[in-house]
């Protein structure tokens, strides 16, 4: 629960965080790095393995998106953190099913 409360607060700081230093652009890549770092206790908590790659996955996909030029960087960044999520989803739900 703490960890999805720290999302929530993180999110909007980051937003807040990259418009006042004057990059917009960075949006999205902040908000993946806090969804990555969201995972990683989880992981800890839950225990899901899966969850390790999921944060990692998300925090390189930030830095990605903060490294490429603005009209590139958030779009690929948006694109590795929803093929990632996507990705944990499917798995977690192929997870329930053979549990079932």
């Amino acid at each position: 629960m703490w960890s999805s409360v720290g999302e929530g607060f993180g999110i909007l700081v980051a937003i807040n965080i990259v418009k006042n230093i004057g990059h917009p652009e960075w949006v999205v890549p902040a908000m993946a790095l806090v969804v990555g770092l969201h995972f990683l206790p989880m992981a800890f908590a839950i225990p899901f393995k899966l969850f390790y790659v999921l944060g990692l996955t998300l925090i390189a996909g930030s830095i990605v998106g903060t490294l490429l030029s603005p009209a590139v960087g958030p779009v690929l960044s948006g694109l590795i953190a929803s093929l990632g999520l996507w990705t944990a989803s499917v798995l977690a739900l192929r997870r329930e099913a053979s549990w079932a």
